[in-house]
């Protein structure tokens, strides 16, 4: 599925300008276009939906937190949307977005 056009402009346009942000959807094919997009513009990004495992949640938004080349963190809105602390931490995020 792709997204449409100005939504994948806007992430394109993140990425390009070295912006971290944490992406939150609702639907698995929107996060996985997302997923796509990240990864054909080669940027490391966490991903926390319904299939990730609840004991490494928390490991992950700690490497998110923690680690500056980890640009993207794709959240699902029921997944981690309650429960997980994105703030803090030596790498600062500058955008959240819902799609």
């Amino acid at each position: 599925m792709a997204l449409l056009g100005r939504e994948e402009e806007y992430l394109k346009d993140l990425i390009e300008a070295g912006v971290k942000f944490v992406l939150f959807a609702h639907h698995r094919e929107v996060l996985d276009g997302v997923q796509r997009i990240i990864e054909e513009n080669k940027t490391q990004f966490i991903r926390i939906d319904g299939n990730t495992d609840p004991k490494k949640r928390l490991d992950l938004v700690k490497e998110f937190r923690s680690n500056n080349k980890v640009r993207v963190a794709i959240l699902s809105i029921k997944a981690a949307g309650v429960g997980l602390t994105l703030c803090g931490g030596t790498s600062q995020c500058s955008d959240v977005i819902f799609l």
